[in-house]
């Protein structure tokens, strides 16, 4: 199986079995961002960020000393839980200003410069958060199975190449994407080469995005 899947296989694997939470229900979702309101001026794109910056780090040019002093000097940051060796860096970025939901930060580095940015459970950003700054998506990709209770999930992800940004969200049941769906993982600096993805034809479109049949992935397939 090729390496790539296999990491992502690994992914979901962990997600469905380490977890019995659903996404939030569109009128939890409301809830939430009627109370909550996401850091998006954390991320930003211009000449100096070709690609996309957070928290003023740039993947290929910020180097792991800036990098690292950007995060401590940082009260958007649970300090206690900041992590540093040579290849990486761990944090606990706080989403919203209330601090009540945080994300996990994991950036890879790579002769001195930060390669990649990785974050886990942004809530309260949703997908249209992020095409609201980056614009549409060129990709998208699909997997569909079921956790432990037997309940049909689906993680589908958006795919930037230009900028080797992409978004994951997790869902309930299987449908197209949705403007208000929770960002589960957000890539950046991490180019992805997978043959399911396919051209994004906007939100919803779920007859044109399974028009070959749904795509399904089984766990236990990480071990073969």
């Amino acid at each position: 199986m090729d390496k790539i899947k296999k990491l992502f296989l690994l992914f979901i694997f962990v997600l469905t079995g380490c977890t019995n939470s659903t996404a939030p229900t569109p009128t939890a979702l409301s809830t939430i961002r009627e109370t909550y309101t996401p850091f998006v001026e954390a991320f930003k794109t211009s000449d100096q960020c070709p690609n996309i910056c957070w928290m003023g780090i740039h993947p290929g040019t910020t180097s792991t000393e800036e990098a690292f002093r950007l995060i401590s000097n940082s009260n958007q940051f649970n300090q206690q839980v900041t992590q540093r060796n040579d290849e990486s860096i761990k944090a606990r970025w706080y989403t919203e200003k209330t601090k009540k939901f945080g994300a996990s930060v994991y950036i890879t580095i790579s002769d001195g410069l930060v390669k990649s940015i990785r974050m886990g459970k942004l809530i309260p950003f949703t997908v249209e958060d992020f095409i609201d700054l980056l614009g549409a998506p060129s990709e998208i990709s699909f997997w569909v199975g079921k956790d432990n209770h037997d309940n049909i999930f689906t993680i589908y992800t958006i795919y930037y190449p230009s900028t080797q940004t992409s978004l994951k969200a997790h869902i309930s049941g299987i449908r197209g994407p949705d403007p208000n769906d929770i960002i589960e993982v957000f890539d950046t600096g991490t180019e992805i080469n997978d043959d399911s993805f396919q051209p994004w034809l906007g939100y919803g479109e779920v007859e044109k995005y399974f028009s070959k049949g749904t795509p399904t992935v089984h766990p236990p397939d990480i071990y073969q």
